[in-house]
This record gives structure tokens, sequence and C-alpha cells, in this order.
């Protein structure tokens, strides 16, 4: 497992308890937490967008398919504001 910095740490540990809270599987929460904090990261590179705004839409996307909701429009597509 990779050593990350503490601030990232805190941000995993955060994302690992929404996962949980938004009723993912036992025991893969820290798992998706991960590869949703490495997705916003490449999300973020490849569209030229701040971290946390990928973060934020990937993070809706899981509010929205918890609730057998369509995903939002990603903030890079043309004309999405929300």
């Amino acid at each position: 497992m990779e050593n990350l910095p503490e601030d990232e740490t805190v941000w995993i540990q955060r994302l690992s308890t929404l996962v949980r809270r938004l009723g993912g599987p036992l025991g893969k929460e820290d798992v998706i937490a991960r590869q949703t904090w490495k997705r916003s990261k490449q999300l973020a590179v490849k569209h030229g967008i701040k971290q946390v705004e990928a973060l934020e839409y990937l993070l809706q996307a899981m509010i929205s398919g918890s609730r057998g909701d369509p995903p939002p429009k990603p903030p890079w597509e043309k004309g999405s504001k929300g």
C-alpha cells in the first residue's frame, strides 16, 4: 500500500466513511475511497480542472447512484452546470 501525504490520508478516510454511509460493500470502503481519490486526480489532469471539482462530481455521482438516479453531467462537458 502506498504512503500518502497526511492530507490525502484524511480525505481518503472521509471518503471511506461516506462510502460506508451510502451503503457501499462492507469491507471495501477503503478500496473504493482510494479508487475515487485516484480517479479524481486523473479527471483533474485530463480535463484541466481542480481536483476538488472532479471529486465533487464523483461524489455527486455516487450519491445519485445510491438513490437510483442517473449521474449528473460532468463539469467538463459543455453546458453542464449541475
